[in-house]
């Protein structure tokens, strides 16, 4: 074995490159924080006001909206809430009973809403797969949810709630079938905490410009105006949303 020359300078072992072991990481010993260093109650109470502020602006640009977009229903041949619930017939309609046979009655109760017969305008939809798994034997099948909101000619907004079976395998290759567990009408508020914003002022931006395919000429009196006030809304309140953000961001700096 060659011996090592006394001349030769020692390996220089940069920090940089060294892996960092158990000692070196740093402890953290939740129970033994100070009070000091503990949030205060005040402190919770006014991070929780930023969030519920954010709502608050977003329920009352809802309600703005919908004032601006709501006469132009009258433009659209809307079908009465309760046949958007397509209730099947058949084979389906055979799993839909044995669905609200494990539900009891509360289906039925449901349906006998009145202001069902209303007709709505779809603002927002949010629907979901839910996978029981690849069985030995059959198509794979599982639970189908779907939640919905809808605007009434008398501009209120109506929540339903849906619950499904679906399967694989039938004569268009998928079925799926619904039941209704759920139907209210809601604020402006609930609406915004239940859909993304931007979904709601999609499909009211949608509804407003009905003729966006074939314009009319010439238009209806006010309808421009209406547009016109809808996107100055739409402006502001995204600028609004911008410094709210950045808001947030610089109390998230602060408390570091």
């Amino acid at each position: 074995m060659a011996m090592k020359d006394s001349s030769e300078p020692p390996s220089v072992i940069y920090l940089s490159d060294r892996r960092p072991t158990l000692k070196d990481l740093p402890t953290v010993d939740p129970h033994r924080a100070s009070a000091s260093e503990a949030p205060s109650p005040d402190e919770c109470l006014s991070e929780m006001e930023l969030f519920q502020e954010i709502e608050v602006r977003q329920a009352l640009l809802l309600e703005r909206l919908i004032c601006l977009a709501a006469p132009a229903m009258k433009h659209f041949q809307l079908g009465p809430l309760r046949e958007r619930l397509n209730l099947p017939t058949g084979a389906l309609e055979a799993r839909r009973r044995a669905l609200e046979a494990r539900m009891g009655t509360h289906p039925d109760k449901v349906l006998r809403e009145a202001w069902l017969d209303s007709p709505g305008y779809p603002l927002g939809v949010d629907s979901g797969l839910s996978v029981s798994g690849q069985p030995r034997c059959g198509p794979p099948s599982g639970v189908h949810l779907r939640r919905s909101l809808f605007l009434l000619p008398d501009e209120t907004l109506a929540y339903v709630e849906e619950v499904g079976v679906w399967s694989y395998g039938g004569p268009d290759g998928y079925e799926s079938t619904f039941t209704p567990v759920n139907a209210r009408r809601i604020l402006g508020m609930d609406a915004v905490r239940l859909f993304p914003p931007h979904q709601l002022i999609g499909g009211l931006r949608s509804l407003l410009w009905f003729d966006r395919g074939a314009p009319q000429l010439p238009p209806e009196p006010g309808l421009e105006a209406r547009r016109t006030s809808f996107l100055s809304l739409v402006r502001d309140f995204s600028q609004a949303t911008a410094v709210y953000n950045e808001r947030l961001r610089q109390m998230a700096l602060d408390s570091v």
